[in-house]
């Protein structure tokens, strides 16, 4: 089982190496967002023969279509935090001014969790 973020060669490593019947679940795919051939295309998806070979499945996930979650997630989540069983990492960056090297940081894997870009500070 896969959950796809990333794409790109991370998701042409994984799909080289999937087993017989295994299933993806595609929620995004980051390294694609900015990343064009010179004809100002998308690069798509490579090696999708994996797919057939491997009889796998590939389905989106779009988090929009479990609005009706979100209430029920959230408490869950917010207690796996207090309890300590489930951690969170974010690397917090300083000022407004940074926000665009930051998302470029960001889209590059150079960052740890999620980004926080602080605008205000106490």
């Amino acid at each position: 089982m896969d959950f796809e973020n990333v794409g790109g060669e991370i998701m042409d490593h994984v799909f080289g190496r999937l087993n017989i019947g295994a299933r993806i679940t595609l929620c995004g795919l980051v390294s694609e967002y900015n990343d064009y051939n010179g004809d100002n295309a998308q690069r798509g998806l490579r090696n999708v023969s994996q797919l057939l070979m491997q009889r796998a499945t590939l389905r989106g996930f779009i988090v929009f279509d479990h609005v009706d979650q979100y209430a029920e997630i959230i408490g869950q989540l917010s207690l796996a935090l207090s309890a300590g069983t489930l951690r969170s990492a974010e690397t917090v960056i300083d000022g407004l001014e940074h926000a665009r090297h930051t998302l470029n940081r960001s889209l590059a894997g150079e960052n740890k969790g999620k980004v926080v870009v602080k605008v205000i500070t106490d």
